[in-house]
C-alpha cells in the first residue's frame, strides 16, 4: 500500500493477537504519517509488538515520514511504555504523541522522556491521567526544557506533586513561546508552584489556554495566576471563594517532607517490577480517546471502526 497516509485501529478490542497481525502493516508502510491504535486492549505486550514493528519501520532504507502516534487507553503500563520509548528514539520524526490513561509510572515516564529529546519537532504530548510523582516529574522537565517546539502539553491528573510540578514549570521558563496550551490540572500542585507558574507565564507569550484545576494552589495562588495571564488566554481553574487560604499555605512544607518520605517505597517497588517485567522490544517475535489534531494532509487512510 504505497499511497497509505494513515491507519486508525482506535476503539477495536483487538488486544495482542490483533496487535501481531497490524505489526507488517506498520513495519511495511514507509509512507504512514499518522498511526491511531487508540483504546484496542494492547497491554504491554501488545504494546511492545507495535514497538518492534515501529522499529523496524525506523530501520528501512526510505526515509521515515510518521509524525503522529496515538495510544491511550490501552494499559501499556512502563513494560509497553519503555518499549514505544525505544521506537520513538528510533523514529526521530514524531510531532505528536499520544498516550493518556495507559498506567505508566514514573519509568517508564522517565523512558518516554528521554525518548522525546530524540523527536526534536514534537510539537503535542498529551500523557493525561499516568502516574509521574515528583521523581517521573522531574525526568520529563529534563526533556521539555530541551523541546522548544512545544505547542500542546497535557499533563492533566499526572500527581507530579510539588517537587515535580516545580521542575516541570522551571524547565517552561524561556524559550518556549510557541506553546499554546498547557494542562497541569489534578498534580497535586501547591501554592509554591503557584508562585513558580506566576513567574512562567511572563516568558509562555504564545500561550491561549492554561488549566490548573484540581490543585491545592489555595484561592490567592489561582488568583494571582489569573492576574498574571495576558488578556484573551482561556483559564481553567477552581471557582475563587473568600476562605481563609492559610491552613494550606501552613501544611505546605508538611506535605513535601512526607512526599519525600513516601516515594521512596513506590520507587523500590517499580524498580522491582520493572526488573521482573522488562522485555526488550526486539526480543518479542509476533506468534483513545484522545481528540488530537493532524498536522499534515493526508492523501490516504485506512480507518477501521467498531460498530
Amino acid at each position: 500500500m504505497p499511497k497509505l497516509r494513515e491507519i486508525n485501529f482506535s476503539d477495536n478490542a483487538f488486544g495482542p493477537i490483533g496487535a501481531e497481525r497490524l505489526s507488517p502493516l506498520i513495519a511495511g508502510n514507509r509512507n504512514l504519517e499518522v498511526i491511531r491504535v487508540n483504546n484496542n486492549g494492547l497491554g504491554s505486550i501488545g504494546g511492545t509488538i507495535v514497538a518492534k514493528a515501529l522499529c523496524e519501520l525506523a530501520n528501512s532504507d526510505q526515509p521515515v515520514r510518521l509524525h503522529t502516534f496515538v495510544a491511550g487507553r490501552n494499559r501499556l503500563e512502563n513494560k509497553g511504555a519503555t518499549a514505544l520509548a525505544h521506537a520513538f528514539t528510533q523514529l526521530k520524526t514524531l510531532r505528536l504523541i499520544a498516550m493518556p490513561q495507559n498506567g505508566i509510572h514514573y519509568i517508564g515516564i522517565g523512558k518516554l522522556a528521554e525518548a522525546f529529546v530524540s523527536n526534536p519537532g514534537l510539537q503535542v504530548i498529551d500523557l493525561n491521567d499516568n502516574t509521574f510523582t515528583s521523581k517521573g516529574g522531574k525526568n520529563m522537565a529534563k526533556a521539555i526544557a530541551s523541546l522548544k517546539t512545544l505547542k500542546r502539553i497535557n499533563f492533566g491528573d499526572c500527581l507530579a506533586r510539588k517537587a515535580g510540578g516545580k521542575a516541570l514549570i522551571e524547565a517552561l521558563t524561556g524559550g518556549h513561546e510557541l506553546l499554546e496550551d498547557l494542562d497541569l490540572s489534578y498534580n497535586e500542585l501547591k501554592p509554591a508552584n503557584a508562585e513558580q507558574l506566576i513567574e512562567a507565564l511572563k516568558t509562555l507569550t504564545g500561550l491561549k489556554q492554561i488549566n490548573v484545576l484540581g490543585n491545592e494552589m489555595s484561592n490567592k495562588g489561582v488568583k494571582k495566576i489569573k492576574a498574571a495571564l495576558a488578556s484573551g488566554v482561556q483559564y481553567t481553574a477552581p471557582d475563587e471563594d473568600d476562605e481563609d487560604d492559610q491552613s494550606c499555605d501552613d501544611d505546605d512544607d508538611d506535605e513535601e517532607e512526607e512526599e519525600s518520605e513516601a516515594e521512596p517505597e513506590e520507587e523500590e517497588q517499580e524498580e522491582e517490577e520493572a526488573a521482573e517485567e522488562s522485555v526488550p522490544a526486539s526480543a518479542v517475535k509476533p506468534s483513545a480517546t484522545a481528540e488530537v489534531e493532524v498536522l499534515t494532509g493526508q492523501v490516504a487512510a485506512l480507518n477501521v471502526s467498531a460498530p
